[in-house]
């Protein structure tokens, strides 16, 4: 796969791969986000979006010396995100419901 950049930061992967690159830097790390709607770069569960993020940090520490980065591709990150908060508002929401508490790190296994 070839990447290539224009000034409108528009990105082509192969020229099959059309999305929009945002980057922004927020308590001393940087987020780039690849707004597409084609999913190829995520893979399965984040498999292939968690290497290219290793790679780009990697590439990336070697020229500045240190880096804290996270990558977003087709909004996956995000979305998972939101999922996480949505399981931990329904838990907490039985909890409260049910007056038991919480079930602790050590008693999921």
């Amino acid at each position: 796969m070839t990447w290539s950049l224009t000034t409108s930061r528009s990105c082509w992967i192969s020229q099959t791969l059309d999305g929009d690159i945002e980057n922004s830097v927020s308590n001393g790390r940087a987020h780039v986000v690849i707004d597409t709607e084609d999913d190829r770069l995520v893979g399965k569960d984040g498999e292939v979006l968690d290497a290219l993020q290793e790679l780009s940090r990697l590439v990336v520490m070697t020229e500045t010396g240190h880096v804290r980065l996270t990558l977003d591709i087709a909004g996956f990150r995000e979305k998972r995100r939101l999922e996480l908060v949505a399981l931990a508002k329904d838990a907490i929401a039985e909890v409260v419901e049910q007056g038991t508490r919480a079930i602790g790190p050590d008693e999921c296994l």
